[in-house]
């Protein structure tokens, strides 16, 4: 056979091009024209590189597929995609430190809920340099998490069933702060005595008067920020993030996109969150796109906020008990609630996908509470009440066999 004679390859000395033609094991036929190549012996790997390249690929049986193998390819690509940088970040994290380790060799088929136990109880215990002995809630995201891999490969067939899940029960954390904690805690921004003792007591102990009312002063000034923030029920990161533009004093009403759902949400500007951005607006160093700066103008940062919290927590005696930047969230949920606020119309407010979210996060306060036994005693009245206008209304009987004669 001649040099230049190949099947499947038609070579152009001259032009030093190459054109295949060739069938794949299917009896697809393939057509490539003009393909630059240096030499003969170069057209010829191509060739061999593109029969290769077109051969049918032996897909993977399902039974076969190992829960890394599957995350490998769906994971970043269809599972996390659209979840918000907050959510991905904590899921990876997670993944790649908990999840994977575990299951990267198991095949979908065989995770079954005596699986799922073992792992639970494997997070339940420390493994030392590891993870230490990790506590319901997060061992219930985790298991959700690997209950959305094995959802994910039931919509693809891959399984044909997503086993039972042997979830923690977890204990409810009532953080939200009271009527009188939420009042101390926003009086905390306007009180320069308690400022101050909180900075003797602090590595600044050594602060002159006039520099303590220097730093009170900023302290002073991100009290509308968090008065905000108990109004309206928004995330840090929707706070930190909102535009004059969203804001519409004139209609009550802010309207926001929230980062994490993607969810619009309509939110009433009540009047302490009306004089707060009434306040923003006299300022004369103001963003005119952001509606929360510092004193230079700026953008508030979310590590200035956190430390004016911690400081208004350990100002207001919160410090006693833990309570997060979140719980600000979950103190406006408690108050609508508390108020006979729909629940409906609190997770409109809050931009919870679901409302079990939102019976999560709103509890009545025990103002509320002792509402139902008041409501209780009202209805035992109403009862008695009712009994006794049958009593005045009814027939008198004789007690029944009375009148018979018994003798007889």
């Amino acid at each position: 056979m001649p040099r230049h004679s190949v099947p499947g390859l038609d070579w152009d000395t001259k032009r030093k091009t190459a054109s295949f033609d060739f069938r794949s094991s299917d009896g697809k036929r393939h057509r490539i024209a003009d393909v630059p190549c240096e030499s003969h012996a170069d057209a010829c790997q191509k060739l061999k590189t593109l029969r290769a390249e077109r051969e049918p690929k032996e897909e993977q049986k399902p039974e076969t597929v190992t829960f890394g193998q599957y995350c490998a390819e769906h994971w970043d690509r269809s599972i996390s995609a659209g979840w918000a940088n907050s959510t991905k970040h904590r899921s990876n994290s997670a993944y790649d430190r908990l999840i994977l380790p575990f299951f990267k060799d198991k095949t979908l088929v065989s995770i079954k809920k005596p699986v799922l136990s073992d792992f639970a109880l494997d997070l339940k215990q420390e493994v030392k340099g590891v993870h230490k002995a990790l506590a319901p809630p997060t061992i219930n995201f985790c298991l959700r998490l690997v209950r959305i891999v094995l959802h994910h490969a039931r919509e693809r067939e891959i399984i044909s069933h997503v086993p039972k899940f042997p979830f923690l029960a977890e204990t409810p954390l009532a953080l939200e702060a009271s009527l009188a904690e939420e009042a101390n805690f926003v009086d905390a921004f306007t009180n320069f005595t308690a400022y101050k003792a909180h900075l003797q007591a602090s590595p600044h102990s050594g602060v002159t008067d006039e520099q303590a009312r220097v730093y009170f002063a900023w302290f002073r000034a991100s009290r509308p920020i968090f008065t905000v923030a108990l109004e309206t029920g928004l995330s840090l990161s929707d706070l930190l993030s909102l535009k004059w533009s969203s804001v519409d004093l004139g209609a009550g009403v802010i309207t926001i996109t929230r980062r994490k759902t993607r969810r619009l949400v309509y939110i009433p500007i009540s009047t302490a969150c009306r004089q707060a951005f009434a306040e923003l607006k006299a300022r004369t160093l103001r963003s005119p796109v952001w509606c929360f700066t510092q004193q230079d103008g700026s953008r508030f940062s979310e590590q200035t906020f956190r430390k004016h919290f911690a400081t208004a927590k350990a100002i207001s005696g919160l410090s006693g008990r833990r309570f997060r930047v979140h719980d600000l969230r979950h103190t406006t949920a408690s108050k609508l609630v508390s108020e006979d606020v729909p629940l409906q119309l609190v997770q409109g407010v809050l931009g919870h996908a679901s409302i079990a979210t939102t019976m999560r996060y709103a509890r009545p306060d025990m103002e509320a509470k002792k509402s139902i036994a008041t409501a209780l005693d009202r209805r035992r009245k109403k009862a008695s009440q009712a009994v006794d206008s049958n009593d005045d209304d009814s027939v008198q009987l004789e007690p029944f066999g009375q009148d018979l004669d018994i003798s007889k």
